[in-house]
């Protein structure tokens, strides 16, 4: 068995070799959790999964039992796909297909033998939460599954009022919901936590970092992390200047991505700003000089990205360079180096 789930992880793994330590390793988890879960379905299919369909004659438990299975294995295809994230999500969906069975069984009155089955919905949730937090690949994902299982919570509850506290708002009804709520909140706050403390930055997908600025004879490339053609770098940055500079409105903030030259396989974040330039001698910026940040990165990694701590170190790092006529390369490759060890 050990030695089969090696060659399955060498197979499906070696494609992420690329990637950042971080991706790797909550890909390695996320095929380990896809693994044990199509072990245990099988399982629990040879023990008891077939006599169970003839013996309760619940049509059901069949449908639930093989969505499921149809789930874990549509996760392992996307992540040979290298698709992490839509992987993630569908190893996200196993625990809510679970979740919800018996609170349709509970919906149409067939399944609970007690209002306590509350506790298994939130047994379950939680479970989810805790193996998403090691897999996880954005915190969006947490977000999503906390208020998609604070709905489903929400639901369950309802239907359990209904049908052992005759529709009303008793006490042991708001006891039981809000401890229970009250648990499954305090589950995702740690899985946030956890994911924050572990999560680098994305900086290690950024290939190249290319600063452009204003001059006499337009847009120009000043200096750039990696050697580059400078032919491209000139008809990038006209493109970029008037994709996102739309002529004297100088916007400023985080765009993209957007196109980079003829590479398909990269794209252009664009991060503006206006910074003092003592040797921009233009009346009108009034020592000023509309300066343009090109974050090149890999297309089938940008998904990677927290756009808002991505934006924030930008502007931490930016705001230290004093004058733009005074900066010179070495300190924009120390500016770059600073960057990716965030």
């Amino acid at each position: 068995m050990v030695e089969l789930y090696n060659r399955m992880e060498n197979y499906i793994l070696s494609l992420y070799e690329d990637y950042p330590l971080e991706i790797r390793k909550k890909m390695r988890n996320l095929l380990f959790t896809d693994f044990i879960s199509f072990i245990g379905w099988i399982l629990l299919f040879l023990m008891g999964g077939v006599l169970n369909y003839i013996e309760n004659c619940d049509f059901t438990i069949f449908i639930r039992d093989f969505v499921v299975l149809g789930l874990i294995l549509v996760s392992i295809i996307l992540l040979k796909l290298k698709k992490p994230v839509l992987a993630s999500y569908t190893t996200m969906s196993i625990l809510f297909t679970i979740v919800y069975h018996p609170i349709i069984k509970d919906l149409i009155g067939i399944s609970s033998e007690s209002s306590l089955i509350l506790y298994r919905t939130l047994v379950i949730l939680i479970i989810g939460n805790l193996f998403l937090s090691t897999y996880s690949l954005k915190q969006l994902q947490i977000v999503f599954y906390t208020l998609i299982s604070i709905i489903t919570f929400i639901i369950h509850s309802i239907i359990i009022k209904n049908l052992y506290f005759e529709g009303r708002f008793t006490f042991e009804f708001y006891a039981l919901s809000f401890e229970a709520l009250f648990f499954l909140l305090i589950t995702s706050a740690v899985c946030l936590f956890l994911f924050r403390l572990t999560s680098q930055n994305r900086f290690d997908f950024i290939d190249n970092i290319i600063l452009f600025k204003m001059t006499r004879k337009g847009p120009t490339p000043v200096f750039w992390e990696h050697p580059m053609n400078y032919d491209v770098l000139l008809e990038c940055g006209v493109y970029f200047y008037t994709a996102v500079g739309q002529g004297l409105r100088y916007l400023t903030g985080l765009f993209g991505p957007l196109p980079f030259g003829d590479d398909s396989k990269h794209i252009a974040l664009i991060y503006t700003t206006l910074m003092k330039d003592s040797a921009f001698e233009i009346p009108r910026m009034k020592g000023q000089n509309y300066i343009m940040f090109a974050f090149i990165a890999k297309t089938d990694k940008i998904d990677f990205l927290e756009r808002n701590k991505f934006l924030e170190i930008i502007q931490n790092e930016t705001s230290k360079i004093k004058d733009l006529a005074g900066f010179n390369d070495d300190e924009f490759q120390e500016f770059a180096k600073v960057l990716h060890s965030y």
